[in-house]
């Protein structure tokens, strides 16, 4: 194993004497490697560990504001709810406190008016039902009969 590795070791440093005997005919202003492209190498490498670096950083942080946000919103309307639903409540005990039918009345007869409107609205949209399934059988139709003409 030690002649092998010695082996190696020789047969390495021929290599490198080789390959420095190569260089060693370049003019002395002539450098080996560019190092223009050494900075700009180092460069986007450091640019790329800043990118990463804010990324991590983003996808520690945002999810946290996402919720604080959320819960904000959630928790303005709780209350917004809690009001209108106790504004409901006053409401509700106020009319059932009204010992007057006539003061019902008004609203039984708007009830008695949009009730038609309704059902016609409801008639209307069973009806447009099938005229949209129709149109779809004929757009198939008129598509199968454009692929048949020569």
């Amino acid at each position: 194993m030690a002649t092998t590795l010695g082996r190696w070791i020789r047969m390495s440093t021929v290599r490198l004497c080789t390959h420095y005997s190569l260089l060693s005919h370049l003019p002395p202003d002539t450098e080996p490697f560019d190092e223009a492209l050494d900075r700009r190498i180092w460069s986007l490498a450091d640019t790329r560990l800043q990118w990463q670096k804010r990324i991590a950083e983003t996808r520690r942080t945002l999810p946290k504001e996402f919720e604080g946000t959320i819960l904000d919103l959630l928790n303005q309307q709780r209350s917004v709810d809690a009001e209108a639903t106790t504004a409901l409540h006053t409401e509700v005990v106020d009319d059932t406190e009204l010992d007057d039918v006539e003061d019902m009345l008004p609203r039984h007869s708007h009830v008695e008016e949009d009730f038609p409107k309704t059902m016609a609205l409801a008639k209307e949209l069973d009806q447009a039902c099938p005229q949209e399934e129709r149109a779809e059988r004929a757009r198939a139709a008129a598509d199968e009969v454009k692929v048949l003409k020569p």
